[in-house]
């Protein structure tokens, strides 16, 4: 099982409004019920980790220390030439664009390549960087595509190229599409290809690219590749096994060719989801026959997997919503066709069972009868992230919320669960260390078996060593000791103070143990917090550091605290990555950071003696004193914080007086709301007559309306809710009594509906609006309910 942190992290996005997008993306399909599984998978060959991104290009990673050894650009451009754009265009229910949500989540031809130690190979759909990309007709690029191999100690050189219009350096080649990345099996590549309606098997020398032999496989029942978006988004490779090659062709078809012989061996079909389809291996279609209706995010079979264990293969294709079992030898069933049902992907055979993985639950299915052996749920409320992976008789799942879980396959029983930092993705085992690739990033952890082996040998050695003295802290966190964990980093510190790995250790284990008991490790939150440095960690940091002083009760020392944690919040007019939009008070529960700052500044003044209001005025006095001659955006920014507090109500007030005269009647409006509140009827009354007045801009913009004027000026009036002769003598329960809380907040909305747009219900749809530095309102549609 992984360590709670990560070793390094990875983004294999183009930018940061991209992330923020397919995440945003991701919580829109989860609130509908739906399940994102990545595409994107890796591979690693010698201290290498290779993946491809968002923008089509492809990352070498060092593993070790997780920096980019070297990009590789299509066609040894200097830039990435097949970027998307993730935004949509024109009128969208999505964040991003078609075209990347179909990479990330649709097409597993999109994230596919392979590899062997001397070279990689994928398939390209671009054309060539030469006169020939201008003259050439755009039919021939949408039908042919190309196979590329390129050098690894080289940086991703290309060493040759066939296939499209011409074959390129294989002109047998010539009108190929390739339909998937080949496999690399002893010297030569296995390639699954089309030319002209026909799907071959082609086998090419790994280093030249030059054909060697191919055979034939079937004659296409389905509509022109260029027509077929649900068979371009398959990555069809073959897999060896037994001696024979078992070749998908995602038409309704496997064939198996003889390794010896190179001659078919059998070939069977089976149920497809396509209209009209007839399963024949030569039943022809029109050249415009029909295209099943594609969407990436639909439910379908992950991949068209074909997995070849003990003598049999099981077949997962896509264009089904049925698993196939046949003898690898013969071709014969082996288990009836099993329907899909709510399952994902195929993980493999254990003990004469098929296990299956769905987005909530592991199923194992006997071979002999398909009669279902055990079922496994996952834990309430988590559903899949990714392709787990195989640990001896265990399976390792990746899970939402970060979560991994290990499932024993005997019983169907969960016998461990972690949690990790990074969102998680496909799994992968590589030098007894799990990676992780998700549609946004790659990140590598620590095992806790392994690393505590290692750990073992190097205090050893060293009872210094501060590596290890690292790692045998997050090994204690995993155990949830976090006292030892903290020991364990302060003497690594004292030793190698500069360390940075020490000191990001030693501020996330303290966050964790300030979050779990804060009178326990309250005192070593004091004792290093010079340290830090880091903006995230330090907004945390003191939002722990409020927050344990809230629920403690001490109202001087929450409100000190507060105020520490404003200018870590970040101005309303940064740029977005540079703010704090929100608060993790519970691990499902998340607030505002304006609004919670505000309300517990507020909380903290009533809740204190007199005398500690006193200093805490002060503190607000001189807070105000600060920002008095900057600009109004400044101060605007500093009153969000404050403006329930009797300290700044002055200030407020004159703020307010002087944005009335010009276009920010609304802003004004929202800076008095808290003086209409105000225990205090002269601080009402001069807020109301403040708000009483029309503006030189209301006259023109209201010429011929001034009876909706009057009406809500008559709405402000109902507004001056406590009667004057009780100012500063009711009590706030007594208030509470009088005037009841609206299940609305106060003002006039005007809606026009119409029946001409199409909605989504039960979807978020943002509606942009003036926040006064709060994220923007969702408003959730539900049926008919709002």
């Amino acid at each position: 099982m992984p360590l709670p942190t990560e070793r390094w992290v990875k983004e294999i996005h183009s930018s940061l409004p991209e992330q923020e997008a397919i995440l945003g993306q991701m919580e829109l399909e989860r609130q509908k019920g739906s399940v994102l599984l990545p595409k994107f998978e890796l591979r690693m060959v010698g201290d290498l980790v290779l993946t491809k991104t968002s923008d089509a290009s492809l990352l070498a990673i060092d593993f070790e220390t997780g920096v980019i050894q070297w990009p590789f650009y299509f066609h040894d451009a200097p830039v990435p030439l097949t970027s998307v754009p993730f935004a949509p265009n024109g009128a969208s229910n999505s964040l991003v664009s078609y075209e990347l949500m179909n990479r990330l989540w649709g097409s597993s031809a999109f994230g596919r390549f392979s590899c062997d130690e001397q070279r990689f190979y994928f398939v390209s759909n671009e054309q060539p960087l030469s006169s020939e990309r201008v003259f050439r007709a755009q039919a021939d690029a949408e039908d042919t595509n190309y196979l590329e191999g390129a050098s690894l100690s080289a940086q991703g050189a290309i060493l040759w190229r066939v296939g499209g219009g011409s074959g390129g350096d294989e002109p047998r080649l010539a009108g190929a599409y390739f339909l998937g990345p080949p496999l690399p099996y002893e010297g030569e590549l296995y390639a699954l290809v089309e030319i002209k309606g026909e799907t071959t098997l082609a086998v090419l020398d790994a280093a030249t690219g030059h054909l060697r032999w191919k055979q034939q496989l079937v004659h296409a029942n389905a509509p022109l590749l260029q027509y077929d978006a649900e068979r371009k988004s398959q990555a069809l490779s073959p897999t060896i096994a037994d001696g024979v090659i078992l070749c998908p062709t995602g038409v309704g078809a496997v064939a198996a060719v003889d390794l010896l012989s190179r001659s078919l061996r059998w070939g069977a079909t089976y149920t497809t989801e396509r209209a009209n389809d007839r399963h024949g291996f030569r039943a022809q279609r029109s050249a415009f026959g029909e295209s099943p209706n594609f969407s990436p995010l639909d439910r379908r079979w992950l991949d068209p997997a074909m997995i070849a264990q003990d003598g049999v293969v099981l077949i997962s294709p896509p264009e089904s919503d049925s698993m196939f079992c046949r003898d690898i030898l013969t071709g014969q069933p082996r288990l009836e066709p099993q329907r899909r049902n709510a399952n994902r992907y195929i993980a493999g055979l254990r003990e004469g069972n098929i296990i299956t993985v769905g987005e909530r639950h592991v199923t194992a299915t006997q071979l002999g009868t398909g009669s279902p052996l055990w079922t496994c749920e996952f834990p309430a409320g988590l559903t899949l992230a990714g392709k787990g992976l195989w640990q001896a008789e265990s399976l390792l799942l990746p899970l939402s919320d970060r979560t991994v879980i290990r499932v024993r396959t005997a019983d169907g029983k969960i016998t461990d669960q972690a949690q990790v930092a990074q969102p998680l993705g496909n799994l992968f085992a590589y030098k007894n260390q799990l990676l992780s690739v998700s549609a946004s990033s790659v990140s590598v952890y620590y095992t806790r078996d392994a690393l505590a082996e290692q750990v073992q040998t190097a205090l050893a050695k060293n009872p210094q060593d501060t590596w290890a003295l690292n790692q045998q802290s997050q090994l204690a966190v995993a155990r949830g000791e976090l006292q030892p964990a903290i020991e364990a980093l302060s003497k690594s510190f004292e030793l190698e103070p500069d360390n940075a790995d020490t000191r990001y250790l030693l501020v996330e284990t303290l966050l964790e143990g300030l979050s779990e008991d804060f009178a326990r490790f309250e005192g070593y939150a004091q004792q290093y917090a010079d340290i830090v440095e880091f903006g995230p960690q330090r907004f945390r940091f003191l939002q722990q550091l409020a927050l344990g002083k809230i629920r403690g009760g001490q109202s001087l020392a929450a409100f000190e605290r507060l105020l520490d944690l404003i200018p870590q919040v970040g101005s309303t007019f940064a740029a977005a990555q540079n703010r704090q939009r929100g608060l993790q008070l519970a691990a499902d529960y998340s607030v505002d950071s304006d609004t919670w700052i505000a309300t517990e500044l507020a909380r903290a003044y009533q809740g204190a003696s007199p005398a500690e209001r006193q200093e805490m005025d002060r503190w607000i006095e001189g807070e105000l004193a600060a920002t008095e001659r900057t600009m109004v955006p400044l101060r605007r920014e500093q009153l969000r914080f404050l403006r329930w507090l009797p300290g700044a109500h002055a200030a407020l007030q004159e703020l307010a007086t002087g944005l009335l005269g010009g276009e920010e009647q609304t802003t004004a409006e929202h800076l008095l709301q808290p003086l209409l509140h105000s225990p205090h009827a002269e601080q009402r009354a001069q807020a109301m007559r403040l708000l009483r007045q029309p503006t030189d801009t209301d006259f023109v913009r209201f010429a011929g309306q001034m009876e909706q004027v009057a009406r809500a000026i008559a709405e402000l009036e109902r507004l001056e809710a406590y009667p004057p002769q009780n100012a500063g003598q009711t009590s706030a329960a007594e208030l509470a009594l009088l005037h009841p809380p609206r299940p609305w907040n106060d003002g006039m909305v005007h809606i026009d509906a119409s029946s001409d747009g199409g909605y989504f219900y039960g979807v978020v749809v943002e509606s942009e609006a003036e926040r006064y530095g709060r994220p923007p309102l969702s408003i959730a549609l539900s049926g008919s309910t709002v």
